[in-house]
């Protein structure tokens, strides 16, 4: 996908949201939308085949979605498709999100574990994290059986690792490098 493209779009929406002080619908709606497209891959194919009429393509946005979307995401979505573009709407969506988190301060961080975290423990690492970066934090959840145990945090481009996994595998190459 061109990066330029769907950075565009996603800046367009976005100053468009802030104007209209619709941005948190707007957010929603994208975030529903890129599910949809995100499960329903041969939606996307049919906006985007150059066989199907623009007409045809704007029917069926116009039946499914009209009375589901605010005026300016049901707009949005009808250039998208109208310039072919439904193909790129997750990545779309993703810059839009970067952009809402930056406005709204909020840092995903992405944490692994072998388990799924308890409450307590869920709550003392947002309450830490947010402490440390100053931010909302949104934690996305994942169990990895494979890291054994501990946790793994992403976040921006950054892994932090303090799963047993790492430590073996850390411990491993220590003695591989001393046995000859």
């Amino acid at each position: 996908m061109n990066g330029s493209y769907v950075n565009n779009y996603a800046e367009a929406l976005f100053e468009l949201s802030c104007e209209q002080d619709c941005l948190e619908q707007t957010f929603g709606e994208l975030g529903a939308l890129a599910e949809v497209f995100r499960l329903n891959p041969d939606l996307v194919k049919f906006f985007n085949l150059p066989t199907v009429e623009w007409q045809e393509k704007e029917q069926v946005i116009k039946e499914t979605l009209k009375d589901r979307l605010s005026v300016l995401t049901y707009n949005f979505l009808s250039v998208v498709a109208l310039k072919g573009r439904s193909g790129g709407f997750c990545e779309i969506y993703s810059a839009f999100k970067e952009l809402y988190n930056k406005k709204m301060n909020i840092l995903e961080v992405t944490v692994s574990t072998s388990e799924p975290l308890s409450e307590r423990l869920r709550e003392k690492l947002t309450q830490k994290l947010c402490l440390v970066s100053g931010k909302t934090i949104k934690l996305n959840e994942k169990t990895d059986k494979s890291i054994l145990g501990g946790i793994v945090l992403s976040y921006n481009n950054t892994v932090l690792s303090g799963s047993i996994k790492d430590r073996l595998d850390k411990l491993k190459a220590q003695i591989d490098s001393i046995v000859v």
